[in-house]
């Protein structure tokens, strides 16, 4: 949990500020990034508001499991979500793709094999893995 002095943001805004720079330090919890222009800086650009949670987690078909600073200061956090595995937002550890499913690298949902097909295995990676149905 991040907290801010001098924060007065309004019920559903994360950060309320009336001009000036948010200092944060890194890290971030895992799952979670924050827009620093370069790893080696600490001062967020915000104009007036954030209207989500803060910081930002990591976007759908990702995974943010590394504290390092250059992993956390962008939207594409550690890693695109491991084939075989699907990511959904502030993914820490990928979940495996379960049977009749297929989840390509990046994936933030698993992919249904098409009817008549499934894959009969779990953390399959492609739709080539769906195979007809006896």
């Amino acid at each position: 949990r991040t907290l801010f002095d001098g924060n007065y943001a309004p019920i559903g805004r994360s950060i309320q500020l009336n001009g000036g720079n948010v200092h944060y330090k890194l890290p971030t919890p895992l799952g979670h990034w924050v827009n620093i222009p370069h790893p080696t800086s600490k001062v967020l650009q915000v104009m007036n508001s954030i209207d989500v949670t803060f910081p930002f987690g990591c976007p759908p078909g990702s995974v943010g499991d590394s504290y390092l600073s250059l992993k956390q200061s962008g939207p594409f956090c550690s890693r695109p979500c491991p084939s075989g595995h699907f990511c959904t937002r502030a993914t820490i550890q990928p979940k495996p793709c379960p049977r009749g499913t297929y989840c390509m690298e990046g994936s933030p949902l698993p992919a249904e094999c098409p009817p008549g097909t499934a894959s009969a295995q779990p953390m399959a990676q492609a739709i080539d893995k769906c195979v007809t149905c006896p």
